[in-house]
């Protein structure tokens, strides 16, 4: 299974960056001339992509992987469970790493700075929000955070909503959006709906497509649930 994702140069987007220049402005420079801002902030946003990017790109290939290793055929249940098991550490220890790492990041660069500066960086910080299910006050702090830039149009719909459903799930056992799902007889089913006959409205609503496209999508990206 061969899948793609594109690594943007990280001096090249930060060269092209048409943002206003904060950072190291409470710097003194006498001799500063009109490049100074430049000269301070583009190594800062180039090391912003290279942490960032690269964090998300490790999270999709070991899932890749994971996708790769189950999906081979002759394996017996018992060796197909062992696999998960295994590989599902790994990924775990990856996920750790990278909230860990991220949320030190985000100590200096704020979710609206990191969405402001572009959506392909928030979007692979996103991710590994959305992958740190192992620190549930991080994906509340998070949701806290991303929700008036969603409100603001700063970032997709479908952001806001998977987190959303992901954080109400660990809280309350129900879901918002109908956005995650798991595998129960060889089907995949959503977990519980906080109101199943508003979420066609809903979704639509917020610019995400309808449960049973999801499903399709899913299907193609992951393959058939297991019987």
């Amino acid at each position: 299974m061969n899948r793609s994702f594109t690594i943007f140069p990280a001096a090249v987007i930060a060269l092209n960056l048409m943002v206003p220049l904060s950072f190291g402005q409470d710097i003194e420079d006498e001799n500063c001339t009109q490049t100074c801002g430049f000269e301070r902030s583009v190594p800062i946003i180039a090391q912003l992509y290279d942490d960032i990017v690269g964090m998300a790109a490790a999270d999709r290939f070991a899932r890749e992987q994971i996708i790769d290793l189950l999906s081979q055929e002759g394996m017996t249940v018992s060796e197909t469970e062992h696999a998960a098991d295994r590989a599902g550490a790994v990924v775990e220890q990856i996920d750790r790493q990278n909230a860990d790492r991220l949320i030190r990041i985000l100590e200096t660069h704020s979710w609206q700075r990191i969405a402001e500066i572009d959506p392909h960086l928030f979007r692979n910080a996103w991710l590994i929000a959305q992958h740190a299910t192992h620190d549930p006050e991080f994906q509340q702090e998070t949701l806290r955070a991303i929700e008036p830039l969603f409100e603001q149009g700063l970032i997709e719909g479908q952001q806001y909503a998977l987190l959303w459903d992901r954080v109400s799930l660990q809280q309350n056992g129900y879901q918002h959006f109908g956005t995650q799902y798991h595998c129960i007889a060889g089907i995949r089913v959503l977990h519980p709906v906080e109101d199943e006959n508003f979420l066609g409205e809903l979704r639509q609503s917020i610019g995400i497509g309808l449960v049973e496209e999801q499903m399709l999508i899913a299907n193609e990206l992951y393959g058939d649930c297991p019987e």
